[in-house]
């Protein structure tokens, strides 16, 4: 499954293809792989403790996480 978050960004569930070599999957992805603009395909610099919890609040305040999902986030993002 590939699911595509809000910034663009593709993410791989890797656990549908528990048994499928990094060449494979290569094989499978590529014909998707050339139609990302290459802007999004660049690594962009860490968010700082503020931007991160900015993003979860929004994410919150559109209904796309619980708030125990944010007050987890946010122990995780502070460390505590």
């Amino acid at each position: 499954m590939v699911a595509c978050s809000s910034a663009g960004q593709i993410r791989i569930l890797i656990s549908e293809f528990p048994k499928t070599s990094h060449a494979q999957l290569k094989a499978i992805f590529a014909p998707y792989m050339s139609k990302i603009p290459t802007q999004a395909l660049e690594e962009k610099p860490a968010q700082s403790a503020g931007e991160q919890l900015k993003e979860f609040a929004a994410l919150l305040e559109q209904g796309l996480i619980t708030q125990e999902d944010y007050e987890a986030a946010k122990k995780q993002i502070l460390g505590i």
